[in-house]
């Protein structure tokens, strides 16, 4: 059987992967990590701000219930803890912003347990995160020591037909009135973290859609079109006719100091968000991390959520 890394330098990429090789990935830098804490005054914790209209009452949509998860980053625990909860919470389709894996010790469980669900829930394609780009390709430009460990480490561990599927995660999604990417609509290619509202309010000419899900910053917020806040609320009902910007957290490595587990629930016809906290045992991960071999700080980081 061929390594991974043999594949990459073999393997004809579909569109999503070949033409893009030429871009940097990134990671955040420690002086990123700490823009959420210097700019909090970016942060609103109420509804104050946000305009629109309501749906009437009565009116009818095509109903679905889409749960949203990213940043998994190969946590076996958080993602089986984030499932349970979905399964309580019931949903009809899976949606994922990408990072399947990175940094974490279980790259080939989450991938195919990912895969599992997805299968279950309407084989909607996963999208294509920066760490999942790094494994599948190689190329670590960027990328920290920690996490330039972590993304060598998984294209060892990594089953060739595990290799492929990374390979066929896609940049874009769109379906019903949504549209998903894993860092910026604009150039998702080079995974720029959308922090600023500034910039963020840019974004809304590079989609069509209501609703955009990003991930990459691990930290869950709202953002509404024609504001200049962050949300970050439990639920937020969106009003008819306003379009908006979700950041759905990070299922395996939480970075808004809160280290449980981190999605999105969206229901299309009452239009409500929900953003779910799970608690999972990241004790459990860290052991596995050092066990593994890989960097201690990279399972030390999860128990505060940073």
């Amino acid at each position: 059987m061929d390594h991974p890394s043999r594949i990459a330098a073999n393997h004809s990429f579909p569109d999503t992967i070949q033409c893009k090789l030429r871009h940097k990935i990134g990671i955040r830098s420690l002086k990123q990590e700490k823009f959420l804490r210097k700019n909090h005054r970016f942060f609103d914790y109420s509804l104050s701000n946000v305009k629109g209209r309501m749906p009437p009452a009565g009116l009818e949509r095509n109903m679905t219930r889409y749960a949203v998860i990213s940043d998994i980053h190969s946590n076996q625990e958080a993602l089986d803890a984030v499932l349970a909860d979905m399964g309580d919470q019931g949903f009809d389709r899976l949606l994922c912003c990408g990072d399947l894996v990175g940094y974490g010790p279980n790259p080939t469980y989450c991938i195919e347990r990912f895969r599992e669900v997805q299968e279950k829930y309407g084989q909607v394609p996963c999208i294509l995160g920066n760490h999942d780009h790094a494994v599948v390709t190689g190329i670590l430009i960027g990328f920290n020591p920690e996490a330039a460990v972590a993304a060598k480490w998984t294209r060892e561990q990594i089953t060739q037909t595990n290799f492929r599927r990374l390979s066929r995660f896609v940049w874009r999604w769109t379906e019903d009135n949504l549209f998903l990417t894993h860092s910026s609509p604009e150039t998702p290619e080079e995974w720029e973290y959308l922090y600023a509202p500034s910039r963020i309010s840019t974004q809304f000419n590079y989609f069509e859609q209501e609703i955009c899900f990003v991930g990459h910053t691990h930290q869950p917020y709202v953002f509404v079109q024609g504001t200049d806040r962050l949300l970050t609320v439990d639920e937020f009902q969106v009003p008819d006719g306003v379009r908006c910007i979700v950041n759905c957290g990070s299922v395996g490595q939480p970075r808004d100091g809160d280290p449980r587990a981190s999605y999105c629930l969206y229901d299309s016809n009452k239009r409500l968000l929900q953003f779910r906290r799970v608690e999972y045992d990241f004790n459990l991960t860290l052991t596995k991390i050092i066990n593994s071999g890989l960097p201690e700080i990279l399972g030390r980081r999860l128990e505060y959520g940073y």
